[in-house]
């Protein structure tokens, strides 16, 4: 929900203008888009003429073509198939065009002196407005009213503001001689220029795309010959566009293709084949493009002027559903998903004989597994726990099975038989659909059904269309021999392909995962050996899906375990001690996995001969505690408040409670006591869902869980000393820091065993990265990374999910200079994961943020009883509202100190934003009013009156709004004051709880310092 909180408002210097809006589309796309391959005719050589060179597309959809063998400039209004409006005259070879929201039509006018006319739709002549000597290839017009030329012919781009009288150009790009320097450009063709300024030039004869940014006369190739990064080659270049999310679009006309990129690189969109042709899957040099409002994508074309087709045409490429039906399942994860470590088996030796191989699962929840050495094929149906059917034929050594959507089957039979069979789920006969050499180590069917086989001992990957009748097969990676440059593979296992039909490879021995764009036969390496950014080490991979987000999962098969990757990186998800093993949280050379529907992991564990299922657990969890998000400079009132004495909470209170998001534990008055045979309890930890955890080691060596309103207590941890810390993760395991044991503990609360698994130290004192010495508060971020307050050593230990060896974050011999401990207890991390520390024996809380750590509170280094300072402070936790509350163990208290609210902004005066019911979707807009440094007095002012359009409602009434619609807010201000006074203004989106404290991180599109607000569509974050 979109509400607008109270504005203040006090004399300033500037007033910040309303910035215009576009006249052309860009829209927004999903990261897996496409557009049908098969084009159909909008317009043709009998209806334009040949050559059409450039089109516009308004935002109403109004289609603008120069022809330039007709001399004119066509135009459609959206749903017309016939022009509405022919404009010629003075026209001569028109090529660049560009159309502003005033409808204002600039057109190449002159083919022997080059010039710019301004026309109108209901004008009969245009008036010259750009004198260039030259054509103009293509035209464009900037927000701040800057009309651009490109000059193919002087290899240069000029510019000349709309709102001066004078001819003189200024050059912006290119010297005026042909080169391939940064500063030269070879026959440039489109341009665009973005919200920024920055110039994208389509410089044609380098075969490559400029980025002139800002005021700079040096270009980046940000696509084709010459680009930093691996970007597409590209073949004389001529048009260009962005999407909303800044995205490149080409028109490469020499390979008669339209290419553009996204979040997961450059790939072609059509005209595929590089092939010239009339077909509707064909373009001929293709000059220009443009997108309506809907995402279809308008072309020009010049076909070969000698063939009996259409001299030209423009292809109207409609975008394809978003989603295609797809037989397996993609699970949506938090970031923070994790698994079960221990796994139930869901079909043993018995049932699946020896060494189970591959696996697949559907969107039913159907089973299919490969029993290798029987040749057969098991299959559970929708959910079922018994083994519904098993299909046996001539299958000898079957490595792998891919089950379509509407049922069929099928199996790799090239062992000994040399084919790819398909079987019906009730039939009792096969057919042979592909024919190999040996077998298909993985398959896969994308969505055009084509059917590609891994061919692990030949090194290639080969694919055939099941639409044809062909036998043909077609080499898409791989050479056939092993090796492990970009175009190699050496023992190729299981294959994925994407709904972009790039192809990912689990390439075995090169312990690496290659990424194949659609029509490349080079890859990028993205996961193992060589990976151009830093993943994970992989130990011959041979299982790989993706989720819904497109991240990685992978069957490590010689570490034993599946690894995965998310926003924050790789990680090791189940069988992460790298050990082989038969109990329920190891795997012994796992073969391949499946997703179920929920999301659970499905593992053919060929060298234990059983098949184990891995639960999801807990996929969207909010932690228990709070992790409010500062500004760099917060800062909390140096004298606290007292929130209990030694009346309430006895003598030294060690362990401090988890405040939790709901507030409801936090009280003046206690409701609630909870007795028990507690003695010399250090530590306690609340779940989201209720869970109180408290140590109760001293003499009775264990935890103990209670809940708010229980009578009794189970014990859920069995331990040999005190607990100093206790953390609870979001996969329910339990963490123990044992001080006088110098280690970390921990056991999965979801499972019967007792035992328990050292996790950090090696259980004598010692300060390298492997030990500990009197450990005391711990934490668990959502990677599973554990901090330690290192309290002998006078550090901050971070031990990485997985690794007994530690980084030092703070303190004595940390890498890096960060602040000088004695004694540290506790340890917390607030929303950008920035460190607080109770500093104990120097009695004070410091921590960190972006500039470095610094003291917070308690900051003279004495003790004290003072409400400013602190006695051997143990442990801190943060309310939802940032206030710090603090156990002041030898003043035998807990104190709070308050978040100064106003410490981390600029702005003198702003009120607090209106919050809604719904604690789960909000979104707020504060517009805020700054004032000067030096007050105005004896004005003769009154509060302003603010309205918002659409609705008449005041900021005070909240509007609402879906995050799948455009969506404006206006507001109109009257100020009520006789003097002369400015203002500025900026939106800022909040997300709110029960406060409104965190703002959104808006896309860089959206302009927030004008008196409109616009939100593109799907352009703020989920979870809005």
């Amino acid at each position: 929900m979109l509400s607008i909180a109270y504005m203040s408002i006090w004399p300033i210097i500037i007033i910040i203008g309303q910035v215009s809006a576009l006249s052309y589309n860009r829209p927004k796309f999903c990261s897996n888009a496409s557009w049908y391959p098969n084009a159909t005719t909008f317009a043709n050589m009998s209806m334009m003429g040949p050559q059409p060179r450039d089109i516009f597309i308004n935002t109403n959809n109004t289609i603008y073509v120069t022809s330039q063998a007709a001399n004119s400039v066509l135009v459609w209004y959206e749903g017309n198939t016939i022009p509405i409006k022919n404009i010629s005259g003075n026209i001569s070879s028109p090529i660049g065009l560009f159309v502003t929201t005033a409808g204002e039509i600039y057109v190449d006018s002159d083919n022997s002196t080059g010039r710019i006319d301004k026309w109108t739709l209901n004008s009969t002549v245009g008036i010259s407005i750009m004198y260039t000597c030259t054509k103009c290839y293509d035209i464009f017009i900037d927000m701040n009213n800057n009309l651009y030329c490109s000059m193919k012919n002087s290899h240069q781009i000029v510019i000349k503001s709309l709102d001066v009288i004078s001819n003189a150009l200024k050059i912006v790009a290119g010297t005026g001689n042909a080169g391939s320097t940064s500063s030269m450009l070879s026959s440039p063709y489109g341009i665009y220029v973005n919200t920024n300024f920055d110039l994208y030039v389509a410089d044609y004869s380098n075969n490559r795309i400029q980025l002139f940014q800002s005021g700079q006369l040096n270009a980046v190739t940000v696509a084709g010959t010459g680009s930093l990064n691996t970007t597409i080659a590209l073949n004389g270049p001529t048009g260009i566009v962005l999407d909303a999310d800044n995205y490149l679009f080409i028109a490469d006309q020499e390979n008669h293709r339209i290419v553009g990129s996204d979040s997961n690189g450059f790939r072609c969109l059509v005209g595929c084949s590089g092939l010239s042709g009339s077909a509707a899957n064909q373009l001929t040099t293709p000059k220009i493009l443009s997108f309506d409002s809907y995402g279809e994508t308008i072309t020009s074309t010049m076909a070969n002027v000698n063939t009996s087709f259409n001299t030209t045409q423009s292809n109207n490429i409609i975008t394809l559903p978003r989603t295609n039906a797809i037989s397996y399942n993609r699970p949506k994860f938090d970031a923070s998903a994790s698994w079960s470590a221990n796994a139930i088996t869901f079909a043993d030796s018995s049932t699946v004989g020896g060494n189970p191989w591959g696996i697949y699962i559907d969107t039913h929840n159907s089973i299919y597994v490969i029993n290798s050495p029987s040749g057969l094929i098991q299959i559970w149906l929708n959910n079922s726990l018994s083994l519904s059917r098993t299909i046996s034929g001539n299958f000898l050594n079957p490595h792998f099975v891919f089950v379509t959507i509407n049922g069929d089957i099928y199996i790799d039979n090239g062992a000994m038989n040399g084919r790819v069979d398909k079987l019906v789920l009730n039939g009792n006969t096969s057919v042979p659909v592909m024919y190999v050499n040996s077998s298909c180590w993985g398959l896969f069917i994308d969505s055009n059904d084509t059917l590609y086989c891994a061919l692990g001992a030949q090194n290639l990957v080969v694919t055939k269309s099941l639409n044809t009748m062909s036998n043909i097969t077609t080499i898409i990676a791989g050479t056939g021999c092993a090796g492990s440059t970009s175009n190699m593979l050496h023992g190729p296992y299981a294959i994925y392909v994407n709904t972009n039909f790039d192809l990912y490879v689990a390439d075995r021995y090169n312990d690496r995962i290659q990424l194949f764009r659609s029509g490349q036969l080079d890859a990028i390496t993205i996961a193992g050996d060589s990976s151009t950014t830093p993943t994970i080490t992989l130990d011959e991979p041979m299982g790989i899906a993706l989720d819904a987000d497109n991240y990685l999962f992978i069957v490590d098969n010689h570490n034993q375990r599946i690894v995965g990757s998310g926003p924050n990186g790789f990680r090791c998800l189940v069988g992460c001690y790298t050990q082989i093993g038969s109990a329920s949280n190891q795997l012994h050379w796992p073969q391949t996995f499946g997703f179920d529907s929920y999301g659970n992991i499905f593992v053919t564990d060929a060298g234990n001969n059983r098949v184990q299922k891995f639960i999801l657990l807990n996929n969207i969890l909010d932690p228990a505690y709070n992790q409010p998000k500062f500004c760099p400079n917060v800062s909390w009132n140096q004298s606290a408040i007292t929130f209990t004495y030694i009346s309430v909470v006895g003598a030294y209170p060690l362990g401090f409670l988890s405040i939790l998001i709901t507030q409801s534990m936090l009280l003046i008055d206690p409701t609630q006591t909870i007795h028990d045979n507690f003695s010399a309890s250090y530590s306690i930890f609340v779940t989201t869902y209720g869970g109180i955890y408290v140590d109760n080691g001293a003499l009775n060596y264990r935890v103990d869980k209670w809940t708010l309103n229980g009578n009794t207590s189970i014990p859920v941890m069995y331990v040999n000393t005190s607990c100093y810390g206790l953390f609870v993760d979001t996969t329910d395991t339990l963490y123990c820091s044992m001080f006088d044991f110098h280690q970390v503990v921990k056991r999965w609360l979801n499972d019967n065993s007792s035992t328990l698994t050292t996790i950090a130290g090696t259980g004598t004192a010692g300060s390298t990265s492997s030990m500990l010495n009197g450990p005391f508060g711990i934490y668990v971020n959502t990677n599973f990374d554990l901090y330690v307050a290192d309290y002998s050593n006078n550090r901050i230990q971070l031990f990485q999910s997985g690794q007994l060896s530690a980084v030092t974050v703070a303190g004595a011999r940390s890498l890096n200079t960060t602040i000088t401990l004695n004694g540290p207890t506790g340890i917390v991390l607030d929303a950008d994961n920035y460190l607080y520390i109770v500093d104990c024996n120097n009695n004070r809380i410091v921590g960190s943020g972006p500039n470095g750590f610094r003291c917070l509170v308690g900051c003279s280094g004495s003790n004290g009883s003072a409400s400013n300072q602190l006695f051997g402070p143990a442990t801190l936790s943060f309310d939802s509202y940032g206030n710090m509350f603090v156990t002041d163990l030898g003043n035998n208290r807990i104190q709070t100190f308050i978040l100064s609210t106003n410490s981390c902004d600029e702005i003198t005066s702003t009120a607090n934003p209106t919050t809604t019911e719904n604690p789960k979707e909000q979104v707020t807009s504060t517009q805020q009013i700054t004032t000067s440094k030096k007050l105005i007095t004896n004005q003769t002012c009154f509060s302003p009156k603010i309205t918002l359009i659409p609705s008449t409602s005041t900021l005070l009434s909240p509007i609402q709004f879906r995050r799948s619609q455009d969506f404006y807010i206006v507001s109109l201000i009257e100020l009520n004051c006789n003097n002369s006074i400015s203002i500025i203004t900026q939106w800022t989106i909040k997300n709110c709880t029960s406060i409104c404290s965190n703002q959104i991180q808006l896309d860089s599109t959206i302009i927030t310092t004008s008196t409109e607000l616009y939100i593109p569509a799907r352009t703020l974050v989920y979870g809005l």
